[in-house]
């Protein structure tokens, strides 16, 4: 192996990839060891530690193939993939309700084919920070904003002297809603993340992110925040009673959809 990296080096690397490999019964040949990490030193930040780099392990094993395949036209699986994504992200679009916002309305399709064709352009910026399905759904958000600022700015809403007076709840509508049915919103996962930062320990608001948006086993979670499964468990049940304690999260979940995690 031939690179240079200012915060990891080839050991390091080797040796987190090995570990995964074998924890998680992967069964990745010598030669697949090598390319992963190939691939991975080409993704990673200046600065990087070793429990994100363990996370973006996990998160390349996860997605890297679906991401060669979604990159690849002569993929036998391309068109698949895509056609599998433009339906998720029409159910997210219609469940959050982006294509509208006020007396403003898009063509839900079109704001969904929009989407897509970013992400497209996109997939070669992705550098497994985050799941494959975390990235895209923030590139929706980001799309579906830009796309109702756009129209907003052609015709503003009635009663509404500045783009800056709309309220920040109109903006986040698309934060509300994730791809299944067990993943929370961001808005929830900002609200939540906040509080449980300001406890004791700081690992619960990690910990509880990783479970709620990226969706990862609590064998996963334990191997990056280097604790056992049955840690992880507990501190996940801490974080849901405390949270379930506090005035703002009982707020939130009267006026949206209750969440699993909460």
């Amino acid at each position: 192996m031939d690179y240079q990296h200012p915060s990891v080096d080839q050991m390091t690397l080797h040796k987190i990839i090995a570990q995964c490999n074998a924890e998680f019964g992967w069964g990745l040949s010598a030669s697949e060891l090598e390319s992963y990490a190939q691939s991975l030193v080409r993704c990673l930040p200046e600065h990087v530690d070793q429990v994100k780099l363990t996370q973006m392990v996990l998160y390349y094993h996860q997605d890297h193939q679906q991401v060669a395949a979604l990159q690849n036209r002569s993929h036998p699986d391309h068109d698949q993939f895509w056609t599998i994504w433009l339906h998720d992200v029409a159910q997210v679009i219609n469940r959050g309700k982006m294509a509208s916002l006020g007396d403003h309305a898009l063509d839900a399709d079109d704001l969904a084919q929009t989407a897509l064709d970013e992400m497209s352009r996109s997939l070669k910026n992705f550098k497994y920070q985050s799941s494959l399905k975390t990235w895209v759904y923030r590139l929706v958000v980001q799309t579906s904003r830009r796309m109702l600022r756009d129209l907003r700015a052609k015709k503003r809403p009635r009663g509404v002297a500045s783009l800056d007076e709309l309220p920040e709840e109109a903006l986040a509508l698309c934060d509300a809603c994730e791809p299944d049915e067990e993943a929370c919103g961001e808005m929830l996962i900002g609200l939540t993340c906040a509080l449980l930062e300001r406890i004791k320990d700081q690992r619960m608001a990690q910990i509880f992110y990783l479970a709620a948006v990226d969706d990862l086993s609590t064998a996963q979670i334990g191997n990056i925040v280097h604790l056992h499964p049955s840690r992880v468990r507990a501190l996940l049940q801490q974080a849901r009673t405390l949270l379930q304690e506090r005035p703002e999260i009982q707020a939130w979940l009267a006026d949206h959809e209750a969440s699993p995690f909460v």
